[in-house]
């Protein structure tokens, strides 16, 4: 007979990536931060590439998968560097940027509003265009089924989908510097994937690498520290993948 296995709380992080994402989860039983496996490639299951890809018939794949299908590379089906979209206009000189060294780049044109929208041309695809918001929620989406993977027969606070109860909260780190339609434009990504709002908490990335630093102590950190955090980030590795593709074709 199986029985449920209850915990007080459970809190998810998410390094929504520009190249790569990755996840932890700590939890009342262990109370122990864990790096998530929420990778599709065994030689790395911790690290899951920021790479969406649309196919025919609808089929939707996230990660190395995405990588690794060339023809869809070929037709622009492919989209990855969208955290840099996320909340900018499509005449901004960073879309411009990232538009110039992609191999998507006939599949991205103006949307409502003067934001970005991604057309897909795969036949039979139930949708035409996708906004960075929806490809951004693709990368959490795979994320959170693999939390639930882990935690598949737990119960948070007494209910038995971890995404309505109020004691699961859900923390993604963003860019010190994004502005406000950015931080909206992420949050609203982590919404689309199935995250209540008031379940989703937005860290700047420098604050959480101090935490994390200063957690990392064994016993009490001083009272007193001085850290100095530095972000040499992944994008431009994401970047010159992307030209290396857009040589191929």
């Amino acid at each position: 007979m199986h029985h449920t296995q209850h915990l007080d709380y459970l809190t998810v992080g998410i390094d929504l990536g520009t190249s790569n994402s990755v996840c932890a989860v700590c939890d009342s039983r262990s109370k122990k931060v864990s790096v998530l496996e929420c990778g599709d490639d065994p030689r790395n299951p911790n690290l899951l590439p920021s790479v969406v890809g649309y196919h025919e018939g609808g089929k939707r794949v996230v990660g190395s998968r995405a990588m690794d299908d060339m023809n869809e590379y070929v037709s622009g089906n492919t989209f990855y560097l969208t955290k840099r979209l996320l909340g900018r206009r499509y005449k901004e000189a960073t879309v411009q940027d990232v538009v110039g060294n992609v191999s998507f780049a006939k599949n991205v044109c103006a949307a409502d509003r003067s934001t970005v929208r991604f057309k897909i041309r795969a036949s039979g695809h139930p949708k035409p265009d996708v906004v960075p918001e929806q490809v951004n929620a693709a990368i959490v989406s795979h994320i959170l089924r693999a939390v639930e993977s882990q935690y598949e027969g737990f119960a948070v606070a007494g209910c038995s989908d971890i995404w309505k109860s109020p004691k699961t909260l859900v923390v993604v780190g963003v860019p010190a510097n994004y502005d406000a339609a950015q931080r909206k434009a992420t949050r609203h990504a982590v919404e689309i994937a199935g995250v209540p709002p008031s379940q989703i908490h937005l860290l700047n990335e420098p604050t959480a690498a101090a935490i994390s630093h200063r957690d990392s102590y064994n016993t009490s950190p001083p009272e007193h520290m001085t850290l100095l955090v530095y972000d040499f980030g992944g994008g431009m590795c994401g970047c010159v993948r992307g030209c290396r593709y857009h040589t191929q074709q």
